[in-house]
């Protein structure tokens, strides 16, 4: 298995970190339910549920930027089309298609090094 960094749930509620917003925690718990909802569906009971386990901001250290990961939620776990997603955001289309392709030969890359 391929080592990801990143930093975890754990690490961002230490103290010495500034306090989540409301938005980032429903992002994060929204995040953990969707991941653990798939894991059930696909027959796998995860038991070891903690904040050090949790593994946060991945698409950020992919080298996209805030609106390039906020592209991969609205195209991959929203549905949007490409143009759908350039104009909720506030976008240029062009944009939106190089972050996505970006994203996408990201992840083909992640899963296919898992092979080896």
């Amino acid at each position: 298995m391929q080592y990801i960094e990143a930093q975890n749930l754990e690490a961002r509620l230490n103290k010495s970190n500034p306090p989540l917003t409301r938005n980032e925690v429903h992002s994060i718990a929204c995040d953990i339910l969707n991941a653990l909802g798939y894991a059930h569906s696909m027959g796998v009971v995860y038991r070891d549920v903690k904040p050090s386990k949790m593994l946060l901001d991945t698409l950020q250290t992919t080298g996209l930027d805030p609106d390039g990961a906020k592209i991969v939620e609205l195209r991959f776990f929203g549905g949007y089309t490409d143009k759908e997603t350039a104009q909720i955001l506030g976008k240029n289309l062009a944009k939106v298609r190089r972050d996505w392709e970006f994203a996408r030969s990201w992840l083909y890359n992640r899963l296919d090094a898992t092979k080896e």
